[in-house]
């Protein structure tokens, strides 16, 4: 996972229990190149899943952060406060 030099934006991908469908993602992706923010608050196996990915694609910087479904939840909601 190398970081490119200049990070423009980071798109990132909710995936809650996504271990079969996480792939097909990455495929519709095709050559991007920069980093990509997966945000695993499932309890299957998207984050292994996702590693394998990562590993496979040398150009592309994945950061898998890896969340219970409560947790998410609750880091979530500070944000959307008023």
């Amino acid at each position: 996972m190398n970081a490119p030099p200049d990070i423009r934006y980071s798109p990132v991908i909710p995936a809650y229990n996504e271990e079969e469908r996480i792939r097909r993602v990455f495929d519709r992706i095709g050559d991007f190149e920069g980093e990509l923010i997966v945000v695993c608050d499932g309890d299957d196996r998207t984050p292994e899943v996702v590693d394998q990915i990562s590993a496979s694609r040398p150009g592309l910087n994945i950061r898998c952060l890896r969340f219970g479904h409560r947790m998410a939840e609750y880091r979530g909601l500070p944000g959307t406060a008023v």
